[in-house]
């Protein structure tokens, strides 16, 4: 894998359509091996550049925004990540790196939306993490009874610790906010935390799928 079929990928799943579940999609990227000059670095920029470029081209903006410099700019500024479940979801190096994304405390303004964060693993000499942990956040997007996902999340002492000192990236250098004006989940910080955290034990198995649906809208 290099920095360009990975930005392939990420383009690939970024048009996996949303709206054919309500739940999740588990967007995964794998590969056997990376070549000698992708670096964790800077695969870590290549994913950070695609998820910072608009998300759509001059020919996408609406006819009843041209003329309007206000509308057209904040049109076109809109982030990629624009929700819970907007980016990739695993990165997987077979005996070597492993990367997710998800959602951290607020650095900028702790009254603020948390922020996106490219969270990762460098592989143990002693045990293969990377696949291990694909395939368990694979499994905790699966609609499942509530103990087959309580077992996913009951894991070894040793890949508990290596998984809880992972290392992290900031998706954005600067504060990010779900763009746009929404009536859902995203309306305010505290309704996207609330969200996050019902994903978060939706994911362990402690929260129902009803109850999980129910509180993205």
């Amino acid at each position: 894998m290099s920095t360009k079929t990975l930005r392939e990928a990420i383009n690939h799943l970024d048009k996996a359509d949303d709206n054919v579940t309500k739940f999740p999609i588990f967007k995964g990227v794998v590969a056997f091996k990376r070549n000698e000059n992708s670096s964790t670095e800077s695969l870590l920029r290549a994913i950070k550049k695609f998820y910072s470029q608009p998300e759509h081209n001059f020919q996408d903006i609406p006819d009843d925004y041209l003329g309007d410099f206000e509308k057209t700019f904040e049109f076109m500024r809109r982030y990629r990540v624009d929700g819970l479940h907007k980016m990739f979801t695993g990165l997987c190096v077979l005996d070597d790196l492993y990367m997710k994304t998800t959602f951290t405390y607020n650095s900028f303004d702790s009254q603020g939306y948390d922020q996106p964060v490219i969270e990762y693993y460098e592989e143990p000499e002693y045990f293969n993490l990377a696949s291990s942990q694909f395939l368990k956040d694979l499994f905790s997007h699966l609609s499942l009874a509530k103990y087959a996902k309580l077992d996913n999340d009951d894991v070894p002492l040793d890949y508990r610790y290596n998984t809880l000192h992972a290392n992290h990236e900031m998706m954005y250098d600067e504060e990010w906010f779900p763009p746009g004006d929404y009536s859902d989940y995203r309306k305010s910080p505290e309704a996207f935390r609330e969200a996050y955290i019902k994903y978060l034990r939706w994911k362990e198995g402690n929260s129902s799928d009803e109850t999980f649906i129910s509180v993205l809208k």
